[in-house]
């Protein structure tokens, strides 16, 4: 089967080479699954709101590599935040569905996760960092996402 031009793994670097009508690639360091599909992807916008603020900045649309970049970047929040409110990087799709990240420490992350179109309002805390990571590219892609089952209702 011929082979499409080779990518790097959004998650870890390493290279990538799928197959010719591959849809999904699986990154043979990191364990990823990534969509290779030439279908058109989602339109993905993010926000930000900074540590202790009311307010939230909306940034606008944004690459999976980017969005990976933000969440591995994000600073740690301390556990009393003032005003009660830790710094988060949300991204959202265009039927209104976000997933949310909070990070503790220098490997965890709280994960808040809302669909409404599926009436679904979850939460996740302590999420090793290689997960949100997936969880992320998920989200990206459409698909059901891989570590839900650490999320639980609100």
């Amino acid at each position: 089967m011929a082979s499409l031009k080779p990518f790097k793994c959004p998650v870890c670097g390493a290279p990538l080479t799928p197959s010719q009508g591959q849809k999904f690639v699986k990154c043979d360091y990191c364990g990823s699954v990534i969509d290779v599909s030439t279908e058109k992807k989602r339109e993905i916008s993010w926000y930000y709101q900074p540590l202790g603020f009311e307010n939230v900045l909306d940034k606008g649309i944004i690459t999976l590599q980017e969005a990976l970049t933000l969440l591995e970047n994000l600073k740690i929040s301390p556990q009393n935040p003032p005003d009660g409110i830790p710094e988060i990087i949300g991204f959202r799709d265009q039927a209104g569905t976000f997933i949310e990240f909070t990070r503790y420490s220098q490997f965890l992350y709280d994960i808040r996760y809302e669909n409404v179109k599926n009436n679904e309002f979850l939460m996740g805390y302590d999420i090793p960092l290689y997960k949100a990571q997936q969880m992320l590219i998920d989200f990206f892609e459409g698909r059901e996402l891989r570590w839900k089952n650490l999320l639980k209702s609100e």
